[in-house]
């Protein structure tokens, strides 16, 4: 199953099926809104390439901006797509050197209702989920 827009699995109101996939990770749904302490930086529907996602700060992006990636628990994979922001149409984004800053963005709408364009290498400084930290450094740099 593929798609361009996915939701933030996190919102699942069915923390049982997140335990199911992710047992390590913990309650992190939101269990109602008032548990969303970061409406404005807590994003609920994205561009991607998968219909839902669950990323963790420790996710990598996938090399492969123009694809995207599928990788369960690497659920950032699923938006580090290189759809909007001035992205190259040279195929060059099929082989991106993770080390280097990400080029490309994608659009977000948040839960305190606002979008926004977010360049690629943002995403990782979003509060995902509950308890959500964002890394210092973004995994793969």
């Amino acid at each position: 199953m593929f798609g361009s827009y996915a939701l933030n699995g996190w919102f699942y109101p069915f923390s049982g099926a997140t335990q199911l996939y992710f047992p390590s990770d913990g309650p992190k749904c939101f269990g109602n809104d008032n548990a969303i302490t970061h409406a404005s930086q807590t994003p609920h529907f994205m561009d991607a390439v998968w219909p839902d996602i669950w990323p963790k700060a420790t996710d990598r992006p996938t090399p492969d901006l123009f694809h995207g990636g599928t990788v369960v628990d690497q659920e950032m994979q699923r938006c580090t797509i290189a759809r909007h922001g001035g992205s190259p149409t040279d195929g060059s984004i099929r082989r991106i050197d993770l080390k280097q800053r990400l080029p490309g963005a994608i659009n977000l709408s948040f839960a305190d209702g606002h979008a926004e364009l977010s360049p690629l290498e943002s995403l990782w400084n979003f509060y995902w989920h509950l308890g959500y930290v964002p890394p210092s450094v973004r995994p793969g740099r």
